[in-house]
């Protein structure tokens, strides 16, 4: 559990507690506590355990441990020796998950062996995973509850960016959210027990790292070598050290840079290792700086440096906040979003290193797809560290999540009488006519966009059975993306209709002259869209295809 998150857990679990719900408290992976568990002599054919390849989780937990308990093994050789711990903790993960069967489970959302299993097997039975992890604000923290896993594996980083991106931000909008970025609090230092370093002026950093007044300064923003994004995500390079020695060595032609390396706050805890093995290595020049622990404020570099490269640092998103331009060179949630120089391959990182030097400054399309970016990570994936807020937002799952499995367990058997329960007062239904709006809208593939937030919709957005990562409702009375009983909710005038497979019309909204004047010019030469409307004749709802 992390530091900073420990009254977030506490909100989850005095939630749970008000609801009678038991806490039960899952066992500690052997690898965190690994003392009995290093002395195996078993041979490992291969790392699989019911299809699942287990070495990378195992790179991650070996990693770490190595560096963690300063230990002479190689990473592949603790591999070996952790893996029979691990196929003993999986099958008894599995027998205590069938076993008990949880309604939910909270955990940490980074990729540990242990929390890859229980993400993965939760899916299996149906037991909802509420997956927490730090953010790069300090009053906010992000949650999962739909894959399970954070780090760069949030569902908005993965697909919903794809429906996101293509929001149209109002001047309102943006000004708005420059104001929040602005005002923010910042975590970069995020221990409680750390004091964060007073801000310098760039002047006043060139003097403190005699910086020649007409270099221009690139910032490397460095990881722990053991994090699981690391360990993960950084696939081009063999490790941490090899990718930091590359970044520098790019330098070496461009005589008119000078390299800050800002490392990890925390590698001070693991004796600064990562600056000690690169003071060590043979580099192609001179014009490097490194800075280590509190020594200088993160934000103050920023400001200094005229662009940054990282792996996927939280930092690097921060730094395009400021206006400069950042290199990704590793598997990140808000690289290849439009915003971000990613690095394909290790051969090219000096060519990208050149072209981002001469090139510094944003695009329009490039800033409106950070703005975009942000918007939706912000509203969408964020969570304030806060307990009403997070009782409020546990409220409207859990809501679902009942829901769902009532209907669930009842399948198309007891729909007509769920429906009239929540809009009968409004409409009555033929069981045919709710058999074909079920299918329409439990369709597996398709992206489905619903108009209107009223009781029809409530209605619909009740018998929908399946997760609800396509489809989307859209309202004319709001102007920035909300949401509306656990689904995305967007504006009606922001939305790209053809995005969408199936357009549903609810009755209220004056369907056909809505379809006339604003979607039906626009899906002209667009034939791949169905559109209906849920039509109240006679106190009888109708499914009429428009298109």
């Amino acid at each position: 559990m992390n530091d900073d998150l420990r009254d977030v857990y506490d909100s989850f679990i005095r939630y749970f507690e008000n609801l009678e719900y038991k806490i039960l408290h899952a066992p500690i992976a052997p690898w965190r506590n690994p003392i009995n568990q290093l002395n195996s002599n078993k041979d490992v054919k291969d790392f699989v355990i019911e299809n699942i390849d287990c070495q990378a989780l195992l790179r991650i937990a070996a990693t770490k441990l190595k560096i963690n308990a300063q230990l002479e093994d190689s990473v592949d050789e603790l591999c070996h020796k952790l893996f029979p711990s691990l196929e003993i903790f999986w099958n008894r993960l599995k027998h205590i998950l069938s076993k008990i069967k949880p309604r939910f489970v909270i955990m940490g959302g980074d990729y540990s062996p242990e929390h890859y299993f229980i993400a993965r097997f939760s899916e299996q039975v149906g037991i909802q995973v509420f997956a927490l992890e730090i953010s790069f604000l300090r009053d906010y923290f992000n949650m999962e509850s739909i894959t399970g896993m954070c780090c760069n594996n949030h569902s908005f980083g993965t697909w919903k960016w794809h429906y996101a991106k293509n929001l149209s931000l109002s001047k309102k909008d943006t000004k708005s959210l420059h104001e929040f970025l602005i005002n923010r609090e910042k975590i970069i230092y995020n221990s409680k027990k750390s004091k964060k370093p007073s801000l310098l002026k760039p002047s006043q950093i060139r003097k403190k790292l005699s910086i020649d007044k007409n270099k221009n300064v690139v910032l490397i923003l460095s990881q722990l070598p053991h994090d699981c994004v690391i360990t993960g995500d950084l696939q081009l390079y063999e490790n941490l050290e090899s990718f930091l020695v590359d970044a520098i060595n790019a330098f070496e032609k461009l005589t008119g840079w000078h390299v800050v390396v800002r490392f990890h706050p925390l590698e001070k805890n693991y004796y600064n290792r990562t600056a000690e093995i690169l003071k060590r290595k043979s580099l192609n020049h001179d014009r490097i700086s490194f800075v280590i622990d509190q020594e200088i404020n993160t934000y103050s570099l920023m400001k200094v440096a005229e662009f940054g490269i990282t792996v996927n640092s939280q930092s690097g998103l921060e730094m395009t906040m400021e206006g400069k331009k950042v290199v990704v060179c590793g598997n990140c949630f808000y690289s290849r979003k439009g915003f971000t120089e990613d690095l394909n391959s290790a051969f090219n990182l000096k060519n990208l290193v050149n072209y981002v030097a001469g090139n510094l400054k944003f695009s329009k399309q490039e800033l409106i797809a950070r703005d975009r970016f942000l918007w939706g990570y912000i509203n969408d994936c964020l969570w304030k560290k806060d307990e009403q807020f997070i009782k409020e937002s546990l409220d409207a799952i859990l809501s679902r999540c009942n829901t769902t499995r009532k209907l669930t367990k009842s399948k198309q058997k007891a729909f007509d009488s769920f429906c009239s329960a929540m809009a009968n007062e409004t409409y009555s239904y033929s069981k045919q006519n709710i058999k074909v709006l079920s299918e329409k809208l439990n369709h597996s593939q398709k992206r489905i966009l619903i108009f209107g937030t009223g009781t029809t919709s409530t209605m619909l957005a009740n018998i929908i059975l399946r997760k609800s990562e396509n489809i989307s409702f859209c309202s004319s009375k709001i102007t920035s993306m909300k949401k509306f009983l656990g689904f995305s909710c967007l504006p009606s005038d922001q939305v790209n209709y053809t995005d969408y497979d199936l357009i549903l019309l609810t009755p209220h909204l004056e369907s056909e002259d809505l379809y006339r004047s604003k979607i039906s010019h626009v899906l002209k030469s667009h034939t791949a869209t169905e559109v209906y409307k849920l039509n109240a004749n006679n106190s009888e709802l109708n499914l009429v295809k428009l298109r």
